[in-house]
């Protein structure tokens, strides 16, 4: 279950033929197995929480339509996004625990996260989280260098990383490419871009015909 390969297996063999959306109860049945309640009852059990956020990674490594079931099972245990998934500087050094004593952190974290599946930052931003303003900046910066095309479409992605809408993303984005910080770049695409303008641009690029 800690293998992506079979997750990238198992949930798409979910997916109707006709096209339809999993049932939600299939996933939250699924979740409810996959990221149990006593994975999470303790936060100052180290390995229990390192654990928790390698398998939450590894979920949402499989990129289907899995996003929004794993919010919907972590906002039911009611973790708060900073416990479950501390800043930390460092990345963890190992996968595995060094020893079954070992005091130090293991497997998959924020960043990991983050650079799996970069519309997490949703979740990781909602009202209960406690990350410092600097902190929430180098979260959003890392959520945005690795934004791809259903990330660009995603409104509830562009609100947390304080964007208005994808006009907004591509005009900070162009200066990311040019070297400006990620604050600096979306400082500039809020600054220059008239909210009207912005919007209606918005708009016109989230039509799915400009993606064909």
């Amino acid at each position: 279950m800690e293998d992506p390969n079979f997750l990238r297996r198992l949930i798409p063999s979910r997916h109707k033929s006709d096209g339809a959306p999993t049932e939600n109860k299939w996933w939250d049945d699924f979740l409810e197995g996959y990221l149990p309640e006593w994975m999470f009852n303790d936060p100052d059990d180290l390995v229990l929480q390192c654990i928790a956020r390698t398998c939450t990674v590894m979920a949402l490594s499989a990129r289907w339509h899995v996003l929004e079931p794993i919010e919907r099972r972590l906002n039911k245990l009611g973790i708060p996004p900073h416990v479950l998934f501390p800043y930390n500087d460092a990345r963890p050094p190992t996968l595995f625990p060094t020893g079954p004593e070992s005091e130090e952190e293991f497997g998959l974290d924020v960043w990991h996260a983050l650079e799996t599946e970069p519309r997490f930052l949703r979740w990781l931003l909602k009202p209960d989280a406690n990350y410092s303003a600097s902190e929430v900046e180098r979260l959003q910066e890392v959520a945005f260098d690795n934004c791809d095309r259903a990330c660009m479409q995603d409104k509830g992605y562009l609100d947390a990383l304080g964007m208005r809408n994808l006009a907004d993303y591509l005009y900070a984005h162009l200066n990311r490419m040019l070297g400006t910080s990620f604050a600096e770049a979306r400082a500039m695409a809020v600054d220059r871009i008239p909210d009207g303008i912005g919007r209606k641009v918005g708009e016109r690029l989230e039509d799915p015909s400009v993606w064909a």
